[in-house]
């Protein structure tokens, strides 16, 4: 299965992240479902939904125009195979094809581009929950793991103070 980002039917959209859509692709079957992407409005939250969304449809590859550094980081954890594609390709099966002929990979988080919330949020002094986000042993205050699912799980945000992490 693979993930492109969508702007009113216009493949691929400029930036992952910020697409309105998501087109799911089964080059298998040759169909393809559009889903809101939950990621374009709803902050640290919606790319938490997106990632579980690309999990739950079995995503493998995903084609990107532009992706940030930290949401790339977020993918290439998941060993998914992200690919850099040029702008013009309009429908998802030539997205594929020049995936699969011309693969230009996005092998390192640092690909991507730079997160300016985040960077803003930590000029800002971070989300107020004493601990440094994106650390090495990605765990948060809380001990839980980066993803917080057990406080998304039941929309509450993150346990840590009722703060949401990017």
């Amino acid at each position: 299965m693979i993930a492109i980002p969508v702007n009113n039917q216009k493949l691929p959209a400029g930036h992952f992240s910020k697409a309105p859509q998501i087109l799911i692709y089964n080059p298998e079957m040759d169909e393809s479902h559009c889903f809101t992407n939950p990621a374009a409005s709803e902050g640290c939250q919606g790319k938490q939904e997106l990632i579980e969304l690309l999990k739950r449809e079995k995503v493998g590859i995903v084609c990107v125009r532009n992706i940030g550094e930290k949401m790339l980081g977020r993918l290439l954890d998941l060993n998914l195979s992200i690919h850099h594609i040029q702008p013009g390709t309009q429908n998802a099966k030539a997205i594929y094809e020049e995936a699969k002929k011309t693969p230009q990979l996005l092998t390192s988080a640092e690909q991507g581009r730079p997160s300016i919330n985040h960077l803003r949020k930590q000029q800002n002094g971070g989300c107020g929950c004493n601990h440094k986000h994106g650390s090495a042993d990605k765990k948060r205050c809380c001990g839980k793991g980066a993803d917080h699912s057990h406080a998304l799980a039941s929309n509450k945000g993150c346990c840590c103070q009722g703060k949401r992490h990017a």
